[in-house]
């Protein structure tokens, strides 16, 4: 055994280091470089793309840890139209750690920054979602996820809509999909935030989805809503909405998937001219709030329907007071025909009730008169009818009468008599129809 000097053993040892460690050293710079070079993002976009079935670009991509993936100038864009679905500013990626040593299924967390979605493409997204609830988006299918935005604005061209605190928690159950959304409008912090629930139920054959919109003490714009449901549409821009709503998809036997639900809440700043001035030929105009006490609906059409309407100052033409007196037998307090064109009243208030039975309406304008529904200079115009109920057909013969029975329901009359007639009786088939036979037999 010799001896080496000190200056030679330390050559070695550095020799020894140097060769352990520069390969480690050089393997691991070349990896980071090579998952920083510039076609990273054009590879991320493609996988994305093929997960979401959408057209992905992707400004940068980094790597922030193992599992977290930071994506820059995110756009996803309709791969049919061109047409921008959804930008942001960042996207933070979390994959949860393949073992959980607390048990449990860790979810994916998204977290958006600066988010924009464009309304134009919403129905786009909706069956985005929709693939998501049934199990048919890819590599994300069956995961759970956590979505965090502070800020995200839906945009309609020049009109737009922020909402802050956005948190989005979707759960995969043996029973079905659960996802939770949890929102408050930009500039309030009311408590509780505005809550959206949507499910996927497979335990029914065939599987259905439904939703639950709880607004709490918010209002909620209804041109806002009418973005994502149609049926909020055309009630004025400064109408709001604050209350419950809740649908489930309904199979009817050899029929397609309906909606039937219930709503509830308040309607405030109705305005009439939207509702009513500018869908049929009448004139009835002014600010109104709405109380829906109760509503149910199914497949489209009101089942049943309890609410009270407050409304006025605003104008009201003739013909339409005319046709309220004929079709809906409403009592008038003084003779119309001296009246003019178009009438300003003072106050319109009604409660209304309907069934299956036919429509109900009540007066309840504090007028000497009892029973009053609409006032003028103080002035009974029109009192509740005598009989009661009305037939529900007689509210869309007034608002529309010249294609009150007499045609089928077309043009302004079509959408509301669906909505609120009963279905058509069943007609008997060809063997119910005929008589039926018998066989007489003489013994003798």
């Amino acid at each position: 055994m010799f001896r080496l000097h000190d200056k030679t053993r330390r050559r070695i040892c550095r020799a020894a280091f140097l060769l352990s460690v520069a390969p480690v050293v050089l393997a691991t710079g070349a990896w980071c470089a090579w998952r920083n070079l510039p076609w990273q993002a054009d590879g991320e976009s493609r996988r994305l793309a093929e997960c979401l079935g959408l057209k992905v670009r992707v400004g940068a991509v980094e790597f922030l840890r193992p599992g977290g993936t930071l994506y820059r100038d995110l756009e996803l864009t309709d791969p049919e139209t061109g047409r921008t679905l959804l930008r942001c500013r960042s996207l933070e990626a979390d994959l949860p750690p393949p073992v959980n040593l607390s048990g449990g299924k860790p979810p994916l967390v998204l977290s958006f920054t600066q988010a924009e979605i464009e309304t134009a493409g919403l129905s786009r997204l909706r069956r985005l979602v929709e693939r998501f609830l049934e199990g048919e988006c890819g590599a994300a299918a069956g995961a759970n996820l956590r979505i965090v935005a502070p800020a995200l604005t839906l945009s309609a061209g020049p009109r737009s809509q922020t909402f802050s605190g956005v948190e989005c928690t979707v759960e995969h159950t043996p029973e079905g999909v659960k996802a939770s959304t949890r929102f408050c409008l930009a500039g309030t912090q009311s408590q509780p935030p505005i809550t959206l629930r949507l499910y996927r139920n497979r335990q029914i054959t065939p599987p259905g989805t439904g939703f639950q919109l709880d607004t709490g003490e918010n209002d909620l714009p209804c041109d806002v809503l009418a973005w994502v449901l149609n049926e909020f549409d055309g009630l004025g821009p400064q109408c709001r909405f604050r209350g419950r709503l809740e649908a489930n998809q309904h199979f009817a036997a050899g029929a397609t998937a309906g909606w039937e639900g219930k709503l509830s809440g308040q309607f405030l700043d109705l305005d009439l001219d939207a509702l009513i001035g500018q869908r049929f030929p009448c004139r009835l105009s002014g600010v109104a709030n709405l109380i829906v006490e109760e509503t149910s609906f199914c497949n489209g059409r009101l089942e049943k329907a309890k609410g009270l309407l407050a409304a006025g100052p605003g104008m009201v033409g003739r013909s339409l007071l005319e046709a309220a007196a004929q079709y809906l037998e409403l009592t008038p307090g003084a003779n119309l025909e001296p009246l003019a064109e178009q009438v300003r009243y003072d106050q319109l208030a009604a409660a209304v009730y309907l069934d299956r039975t036919g429509l109900y309406l009540q007066g309840r304008c504090p007028a000497d008169e009892p029973g009053t529904i609409l006032t003028a200079d103080r002035r009974c115009l029109l009192r509740e009818p005598s009989t009661q109920p009305q037939p529900a057909a007689a509210l869309a013969a007034a608002l529309a009468p010249e294609h009150a029975y007499r045609v089928p329901l077309t043009g302004p009359t079509e959408d509301l008599a669906r909505r609120l007639l009963p279905p058509p009786p069943q007609t008997p088939s060809t063997a119910e129809r005929q008589p039926p036979r018998a066989r007489l037999r003489l013994h003798e």
